[in-house]
């Protein structure tokens, strides 16, 4: 309830009511209708006749006005189930009139706006509803992507850490036997085997991060050799004809050799498995300090609109009767792109299919003199017998004073005893951890260069997590020349 002043009284006389239709009721002191009128326009109303007494929504009003005051309004007032007022209660000395104004429009108007915002409350609960159980979905999701990192994680390192010492030994008995052909082969099958799994988990790991990559010198020779050994028979069981050139001779190549035989496998096991008759071709060009590689094939070629296709994730363009996934091209370009190189395809159908990359080189002459490791002190920290005694023969091999020990307390015993210029650990301990073994030395020793090892998914964010103790990382298996490159960068980076 509203009181109204004189001038506004006023206004609504001479004003509001020329757009609005109203009616004047005239009352006597007993509150009987003694007058009506509708100055602007006619308003029957059924409800009020001259000489009776006003309806019970009206005389409910009336009763509620108190007589000393000039005006009063009371909104929406119901005459009956379709007509709504607003009523003014004018006293004017011992008679009083009403002015009714018609808004029922208005009024329908206001329920009809109160009705959507109501809905609109509803729709935004509804949305904070599906808000929380999208968010407790995010949860979840997350949750379960931590446990399927762990998991790879997991697997990365069961398999690798045998892997690193089959080839180990493998290597040690290709330099002291006679007949090098078994051991070369037990390696080759472990490269295949690891490239394998290696997949598996890019697979698995699929826009999990970025791939870390362990540089060292590749001997392209070797790399070339066991490519033709691996597909050879493959290609022959097809009656197709394998051609893999011989590495040229002007080109030094420094990449993450796994990757590498990665991307290579790939190629040539899609060129050998699509082509039905002809040949399957490796060939290696340097030029202008790049070094490209070209897998050739006479296959059934691919449409230009298909040349993309091809390299999304779970795409293949033969769906009958070929193994695999869809994930080899895909995995391949991540792979080169991690290596600084870019894949590229030149093919057409029924003329076979041109895959080439390049990759940094540089001639022989510029290969970056190596250190002599002769005397060095180094602190090697392995829970696993085979890998710790695979990693001491080559340490050994350089003329390095090589420590062992097996967790964390043995190794804060060591360093608590005697001086090392290099500690080497791997991250994941029976007994403590990689990480806690470096920081514990970097305590005892701040000017001991330190170095992870691990066959983990954690090779992509090692320096987020480590890097504040570690001054490099190696993804097992450790190949010799890998592991002799990360010792000679370390010892670089502290000169």
């Amino acid at each position: 309830m509203t009181s109204l002043p004189m001038e506004t009284a006023e206004y609504l006389q001479t004003e509001v009511l020329m757009d609005t239709r109203c009616l004047v009721v005239l009352l006597d002191a007993d509150g009987r209708v003694t007058g009506l009128e509708c100055p602007w326009g006619e308003w029957p109303l059924a409800a009020l006749r001259i000489g009776s007494a006003l309806p019970e929504p009206l005389r409910a009003v009336l009763d509620a006005s108190p007589p000393d005051q000039a005006v009063q309004l009371y909104p929406f007032i119901y005459l009956d189930d379709s007509q709504v007022v607003d009523v003014h209660v004018c006293a004017n000395g011992a008679n009083r009139q009403l002015i009714l104004r018609d808004v029922s429009e208005v009024h329908q108007a206001e329920l009809k706006f109160q009705q959507k915002a109501h809905e609109v409350s509803l729709l935004l609960e509804k949305q904070a509803q599906l808000n929380r159980q999208l968010e407790l979905q995010k949860v979840e999701l997350e949750r379960a992507s931590k446990a399927k990192s762990r998991f790879i994680a997991s697997m990365s390192h069961e398999f690798r850490t045998p892997i690193t010492s089959i080839m180990g030994h493998a290597d040690l008995l290709s330099r002291t036997a006679s007949d090098a052909n078994p051991p070369a082969a037990i390696q080759r099958a472990s490269w295949h085997l690891l490239t394998l799994v290696e997949n598996l988990l890019e697979e698995a790991r699929q826009g999990q991060g970025t791939v870390h990559l362990n540089p060292a010198h590749v001997d392209l020779d070797a790399v070339l050799k066991d490519m033709a050994a691996l597909f050879g028979e493959q290609a022959r069981s097809k009656g197709l004809e394998l051609r893999i050139g011989a590495s040229p001779s002007d080109a030094s190549l420094e990449t993450d050799e796994l990757r590498l035989r990665q991307v290579l496998i790939n190629l040539l096991g899609n060129a050998v498995r699509y082509t039905r008759e002809g040949q399957v071709e490796l060939n290696t060009v340097f030029s202008d300090d790049r070094l490209e590689f070209r897998v050739s094939d006479t296959g059934p070629g691919i449409s230009e609109s298909d040349r993309e296709r091809i390299f999304k994730p779970f795409m293949r363009l033969d769906e009958t009767g070929q193994s695999g996934a869809g994930l080899g091209l895909s995995i391949t370009r991540h792979l080169v792109d991690a290596m600084g190189g870019q894949i590229e395809l030149d093919s057409e159908p029924g003329r076979g299919s041109t895959f080439r990359f390049t990759l940094a080189a540089t001639p022989p002459g510029k290969t970056p003199i190596p250190h002599d490791l002769e005397g060095l002190r180094v602190l090697l920290v392995e829970d696993d017998p085979d890998a710790l005694a695979i990693l001491e023969l080559f340490l050994a091999d350089w003329g390095v004073e090589v420590h062992s020990a097996s967790g964390l307390s043995e190794a804060q015993t060591l360093a608590g005893s005697q001086g090392f210029d290099l500690v080497i650990s791997d991250l994941n301990l029976d007994e403590g951890s990689g990480g806690e073994v470096l920081q514990a030395v970097r305590a005892l020793q701040p000017e001991c260069r330190t170095m992870l090892c691990s066959g983990s998914g954690v090779s992509s964010v090692w320096r987020e997590h480590y890097g504040g103790f570690a001054d490099d990382f190696l993804m097992k298996p450790v190949q010799p020349d890998t592991l002799r490159a990360a010792i000679e960068r370390v010892l670089s980076d502290a000169a």
